[in-house]
Formats: C-alpha cells, sequence, structure tokens
C-alpha cells in the first residue's frame, strides 16, 4: 500500500482554494475568484472553465446549512 493512501471518502473532506477561472487561463488570486472546493471536484476539473465542464457558477449559491458532519464521525471514530 502507498504511504499516503487514503479511502476514496477522505478525498471528499478535504476542502481546499479552487480558483473558479483557472491560474492557468488568467484567473487571479482574489478573493473574487476563489471558492473552497473538496479534492475530487477541484482536480477534477482541472484547467476547464466552468462553461467548459458545464458547471454552475458556485459564488452564485447560497450556501446550504444542515446537519451533515462532513464525515467527521468515521475520522474520529476511533476517538473515546
Amino acid at each position: 500500500m502507498a504511504k499516503y493512501a487514503r479511502h476514496a471518502a477522505l478525498y471528499g473532506m478535504a476542502a481546499s482554494l479552487d480558483h473558479v477561472v483557472p491560474h492557468s487561463r488568467g484567473g487571479t488570486h482574489e478573493l473574487s475568484n476563489l471558492v473552497t472546493a473538496c479534492y475530487c471536484c477541484q482536480f477534477g476539473r482541472g484547467e476547464w472553465t466552468l462553461a467548459e465542464s458545464e458547471l454552475a457558477d458556485p459564488r452564485h449559491r447560497e450556501p446550504i446549512v444542515d446537519g451533515w458532519d462532513g464525515l467527521d464521525r468515521l475520522a474520529n471514530a476511533h476517538v473515546a
């Protein structure tokens, strides 16, 4: 097994900053061009624009607030 192998579900928990307009396509590092994205969304889209990947602009969505724990219950299952 690889040194850094993880269960695929953990990639959904790993949030990072993503450029709405990819940096390689002229996007800036300004806050107006940054959103939080999971690993799968950020690196799955790669250098494609939102239009090319047929995704809606996440800055136009209202935040979803619910009781989901972000799978923390799995990460902390061994802690008693």
